[in-house]
């Protein structure tokens, strides 16, 4: 809930833009035009500051990077920062998201316009359209379902996320080579007219597969779709409805970048949070990952080190703080502790308080200018955790042998030999 008190913020000019009250430059550095590197130092009490500042126009190059480039099974893992800004081919990166159970980004993730995973549990997101405009909010608003030509439509209700109750989940090669689902599982398996991992926008569904067991191998082009209970139900009358027309898988997304962040620092130049509240998280000294916007268009990336003698750290109400005496008009808190970390173009500029980076679930990256590009890949995914057998059921049978002839003679192929 936010709070309507102003913070009050005394900043000093330098050329470099405001700095706080209290500190000083003791390093500066272009990294690019546009886009500097300013270190800043407190004595008492002793802080260490890092800041990126970009110019108005560069934050449509902010990129969000999942660790390992997949979720799950032999190739997944948390990585360290400066290996996503590395592969990322970045200028300059902090570290992302927070861990969640299993390992996982605890909020959404979409990256260069993919969406990679829904929200785990409820976490404030950064979203970024494709102009670069940021918004703060307490979710990511998203659209997944598949349309099949009778008019009727099945909603997809997590995405890379493990299977929960009753609900329909997609899973793409982002979140691993299989789905992991139990035996309890129904599920269809969708191969798509694109060559991306999870395509924006209305794609083309050419071949549905439908199979009980669970724990589906994904493969190249493909989704799929896992259900149980109700959710089985529903997939099984897709899978039927598919017989007898063409089908489209539909996936909106409000962002063209994404990361979980939490919590809202500052909002339109006032506290977005409660900084009176009890708990260590809040009120304890500890290093911090932030990112503003100023409302001239800049973008900041800041860390704060801290639990040394040399730095330390912030209560969040001291970063909120921080963050207006940079100009910060808005801002949010990432994943900090061991976790803060800022990197250029590949090297750790802070010290991290393990004395080391820790590996992270991922990371934000400013990318280097006109590339396009994904990230080079950390691995290729392995082979399904196991073997999944394709289950005696009759229904499954009779529906693939119906759909696939079909699917395939309407997507232009010819029907198999006989």
């Amino acid at each position: 809930m936010a709070v309507a008190a102003t913070v009050v913020a005394v900043p000093a000019r330098a050329a470099d833009g405001p700095v706080p009250a209290g500190y000083r430059v003791v390093g500066r550095e272009q990294l690019e035009p546009g886009v500097d590197h300013l270190t800043l130092r407190r004595d008492q009490p002793p802080q260490n500051v890092h800041v990126a500042r970009l110019a108005p126009g560069l934050s449509n190059r902010l990129r969000p990077v999942l660790s390992s480039d997949v979720m799950t099974g032999p190739a997944a893992g948390p990585e360290t920062t400066s290996s996503m800004c590395a592969r990322a081919r970045c200028v300059v990166a902090v570290n992302g998201d927070f861990a969640g159970p299993g390992g996982a980004p605890v909020g959404a993730m979409v990256a260069r316009g993919e969406l990679v995973a829904t929200m785990g549990i409820p976490q404030w997101q950064l979203n970024l359209d494709s102009a670069g405009r940021a918004t703060i909010h307490d979710r990511l608003d998203v659209g997944v379902r598949v349309d099949t030509s009778d008019g009727q439509a099945l909603a997809v209700q997590r995405v890379n996320r493990p299977l929960l109750g009753e609900d329909v989940n997609l899973y793409s090669r982002r979140w691993g080579p299989s789905t992991l689902t139990d035996a309890d599982a129904v599920e269809v398996i969708l191969g798509l007219g694109s060559t991306e991992v999870l395509p924006s926008g209305v794609t083309r569904i050419r071949t549905v597969t439908l199979r009980a067991g669970g724990n589906s191998a994904i493969g190249p082009n493909q989704i799929v779709l896992a259900g149980r209970g109700a959710g089985a139900r529903a997939l099984t009358a897709l899978a039927l409805r598919a017989s007898g027309g063409t089908a489209s898988l539909v996936v909106q997304t409000a962002a063209t970048q994404s990361i979980g962040a939490g919590p809202h620092l500052l909002s339109r130049g006032r506290l977005a949070f409660a900084p009176d509240e009890a708990g260590t998280f809040i009120q304890g000294h500890h290093p911090r990952t932030m990112v503003g916007f100023t409302a001239s268009g800049e973008t900041l990336l800041v860390t704060v080190d801290g639990r040394q003698s040399t730095s330390t750290g912030m209560s969040l109400g001291e970063a909120a703080s921080f963050m207006a005496g940079l100009g910060a008009s808005d801002a949010v808190n990432l994943d900090g502790g061991g976790s803060t970390t800022f990197v250029t173009r590949g090297s750790t500029r802070n010290q991290p308080s393990e004395g080391g980076e820790r590996r992270v679930v991922s990371a934000l990256a400013l990318v280097t200018a006109g590339d396009a590009a994904a990230p080079s890949p950390a691995g290729p995914p392995g082979a399904p955790r196991t073997t999944p057998t394709d289950p005696a059921s009759l229904l499954p049978e009779l529906v693939n042998a119906l759909l696939n002839p079909l699917l395939g003679q309407l997507a232009g192929q010819p029907p198999p030999a006989r």
